[in-house]
């Protein structure tokens, strides 16, 4: 998308909602790997999507200085954002692992609402 806005291929209006839209599928999808595939409830996909992308953002500004190429630094950021919750994932996935159900969803759901408290 960084590429078609810079070439004026598609307006700054649409590339802005292109950006929102595809966060909502990367989200769907995730969602349906766990629930659909897997069979297990999890609401918690919110949470660890949220500590990705602060953390993307963070190393992104932190970056701006150290790293001039705009992709560069955007990929940089996404692999640390990713890292960062897939550990933040791990270590919640740790005493969770025995559970299933109701008690998956009860506990990915505080995790949710914990993290929502922390942001907010």
């Amino acid at each position: 998308m960084y590429f078609m806005q810079s070439n004026h291929i598609i307006p700054r209006m649409i590339a802005g909602q292109l950006v929102t839209n595809t966060a909502y599928i990367v989200m769907a999808i995730s969602l349906n790997l766990v629930v659909g595939i897997a069979g297990d409830l999890s609401l918690g996909h919110a949470g660890f999507m949220s500590v990705g992308a602060y953390t993307g953002i963070v190393t992104a500004v932190a970056l701006e200085s150290a790293v001039p190429s705009d992709p560069m630094r955007l990929i940089i950021s996404i692999v640390v954002g990713a890292i960062a919750a897939a550990i933040l994932g791990f270590l919640i996935g740790i005493p969770v692992l025995r559970l299933s159900g109701d008690y998956l969803a009860i506990v990915t759901l505080a995790f949710g609402e914990i993290i929502k408290e922390i942001v907010t």
